[in-house]
């Protein structure tokens, strides 16, 4: 009974290997099923930022690789210095015949290019890592070529906003011609009084102003030379090492900041304000405060505006005219807004790309030609005398235009130069009598609405130009149906009275700060929806 027992034991404890042995070579068995591929990068990531976020992980993992080691010399000559700092490793070091000098030096856990940038820093020893290692050369004068991107272009533009008083005509000059025949002439010179005016000019000549740029950066002495060349984008620069360090410097900040890049859209709104708004659009009612919340479903408004708020908002610069930003991102509050004090017609809708300090101009509208000067001639004869008028005809734009500076500060702050200017012109035609003679002459009539401004703004927000108001007059007929259109007696039956309305211009301005990459974003984005502009 015993060694039964004892056998039964043995088969259980066998029983108990056997299944935990198969439970082992089960879990080691390579699973069957398909492993889903690593997730590729997504589309919408370029290619340069793969490329430099690559780079920058090899540099970072080959730096950590980089021995570490303490430097320690006291009045050391300068080649035992350089050729101790490789000794017992595999980087070679090539020194130029003429480096000479001593070199008093303590650094710690430092890596072979940190020391070397520290003795370069101090002594001026300036060192090339070439393929086969590192050469070492002298203070010296060197020569080094910089390649620029930029237009070989002086760009010029020019911003004007006058209010005219009146004109003054100065004395004018007669002349005759005598004969069987003759003719007399009058003219005089007019001039126009400007009693406010601003003018705003901007000179972009990158080349010209480069070339006197690098020349003080490395001095004018001895030896050193400064060539620009524009047109095929390359300044070759002779200086001392640490000089052309700075040279390099100053062009990858000014590259930088050349090529920034801003997209302005612009809405030019037309709001005709209700009964109760005929004093202006009242900013304070809005329901969106500085730093408000804009749903961006239902595009409702979270916060208020308070008076006191908008005290310290807005900026005055004439009657009604004031300029401020809100926390906006796209324009389809503000225009939801806008509708609950008025009829809002979006008259233009401008979309402006520049780089960082470059005038945009657009216009969209027409010009057409009215009489703005006349002059007349005397022609006598011994019998008649003819005046023969002469007529000088000009030009006026009637429409939108908008011209727009910006300057791309750090953060993405922009800080714009706005010159908006709504035109509306229409014939008066004036009867003048010259002589005998009666003209008939079509004349301008200008109705300008435009402002002037510099404003800030972050990058992607909504800026406000407001306070430009207009009175206009509209006739309104009422009377009594079917009476009213009686012939003779209608007009006993029906009311005409002429009603002022006012509107205001309403400008909405939003800067976004291009990037590179966002473009290949987009474009990538572009791609997926229509693939067909990619053939």
């Amino acid at each position: 009974m015993k060694k039964c027992a004892i056998l039964l034991l043995c088969w259980l404890l066998t029983s108990c290997a056997s299944r935990q042995l198969a439970d082992t070579e089960t879990s080691a068995e390579p699973d069957t099923k398909p492993v889903p591929a690593a997730s590729s990068p997504p589309a919408t990531i370029s290619d340069q930022q793969q490329q430099a976020a690559k780079k920058k992980q090899a540099d970072l993992r080959a730096k950590r690789k980089q021995p570490r080691f303490d430097v320690l010399a006291s009045a050391a000559p300068a080649k035992d210095f350089f050729m101790s700092l490789v000794a017992g490793s595999h980087i070679n070091m090539v020194l130029h015949p003429e480096v000479s000098g001593k070199i008093t030096i303590k650094l710690k856990q430092v890596t072979l290019e940190e020391a070397l940038k520290a003795v370069r820093d101090v002594y001026g020893y300036d060192f090339l890592r070439k393929e086969y290692g590192y050469q070492i050369v002298p203070r010296k004068l060197q020569s080094k070529v910089f390649r620029i991107n930029y237009l070989n272009i002086n760009r010029i533009g020019r911003s004007s906003t006058s209010v005219s008083s009146g004109q003054i005509t100065a004395s004018g000059q007669k002349s005759n011609s005598g004969g069987s025949s003759g003719s007399s002439s009058s003219s005089g010179k007019v001039a126009t009084v400007q009693s406010t005016q601003i003018k705003t000019q901007s000179n972009s000549h990158f080349w010209k102003r480069l070339d006197n740029l690098l020349t003080m950066i490395v001095g004018g002495g001895e030896g050193r030379k400064v060539v620009v060349d524009a047109n095929s984008g390359v300044a070759m620069v002779r200086a001392y090492p640490g000089e052309l360090r700075n040279v390099e410097a100053f062009l990858e900040q000014a590259q930088l900041s050349l090529q920034k890049q801003v997209i302005i859209e612009a809405k030019i709104l037309e709001v005709n304000l209700g009964d109760g708004y005929q004093a202006g659009i009242q900013w304070d009612t809005f329901g969106l405060g500085y730093g408000g919340e804009l749903s961006a479903t239902s595009h409702e408004v979270a916060g208020a505006l308070e008076s006191k708020m908008i005290g310290e908002l807005v900026d005055k610069t004439a009657e009604g005219l004031f300029t401020f930003g809100m926390n906006f991102t796209d324009f389809t509050g503000v225009i939801k807004l806008l509708q609950s004090q008025g009829d809002v017609q979006v008259l233009s809708s401008p979309r402006i790309a520049t780089v960082n300090n470059q005038k945009a101009v657009i216009k969209v509208g027409t010009d057409e030609f009215f009489v703005t000067e006349i002059s007349s001639s005397t022609t006598s004869t011994s019998t008649t005398t003819t005046d023969s008028p002469q007529v000088t005809l000009t030009p006026f734009f009637s429409g939108i235009a908008l011209d727009v500076t910006p300057h791309i500060g750090e953060n993405a702050e922009v800080i714009l130069h706005v010159h908006p200017t709504v035109t509306e012109v229409t014939e008066r035609v004036k009867d003048i009598g010259i002589g005998d003679d009666n003209l008939s002459l079509p004349l301008a009539f200008s109705s300008i609405r435009e402002t002037d401004s510099v404003i800030r703004a972050a990058d992607g927000q909504v800026v406000i130009i407001g306070g430009l108001m207009q009175t206009s007059q509209e006739k309104k007929e009422a009377g009594v149906p079917l009476l009213k259109d009686l012939p003779g007696l209608g007009k006993l039956f029906q009311q005409e009275r002429d009603v002022s309305k006012k509107s205001e211009l309403v400008i909405l301005l939003k800067p976004t700060v291009v990037d590179a990459d966002q473009w290949k974003e987009d474009y990538d984005i572009l791609l997926d929806r229509f693939p067909n502009l990619s053939q």
